[in-house]
C-alpha cells in the first residue's frame, strides 16, 4: 500500500494512473473483454515499471547517504 501511496503522490503519476482505472473501467462496463485486457496489461506494467523506478530511486539515495556519511568532516 506505501508504494500505492507513493505512485499517486508522484504529480505526473496520478493522472496517468486515474485515466487507466478509468480505461480499464469502461472497457468492463461496455463488455470490451479485449480492451480491458489490454488496459489491465498497460496499467500492470506501468505500476511496475514505476515501483522498479521508486525501488532504484531509494537504492541510489541511500548509496548517496552512505558515501556522505563516510567521508571525513573538512570543518
Amino acid at each position: 500500500m506505501a508504494n500505492l501511496r507513493h505512485l499517486f503522490e508522484k504529480p505526473e503519476s496520478r493522472p496517468r494512473l486515474i485515466q487507466q482505472h478509468r480505461a480499464l473501467f469502461e472497457a468492463i462496463m461496455e463488455g470490451r473483454a479485449e480492451d480491458a485486457r489490454n488496459a489491465a496489461h498497460e496499467h500492470l506494467v506501468f505500476v511496475e515499471d514505476s515501483l522498479l523506478e521508486l525501488e532504484r530511486a531509494e537504492t541510489r539515495a541511500q548509496r548517496a547517504l552512505r558515501r556522505a556519511q563516510a567521508m571525513p568532516d573538512r570543518s
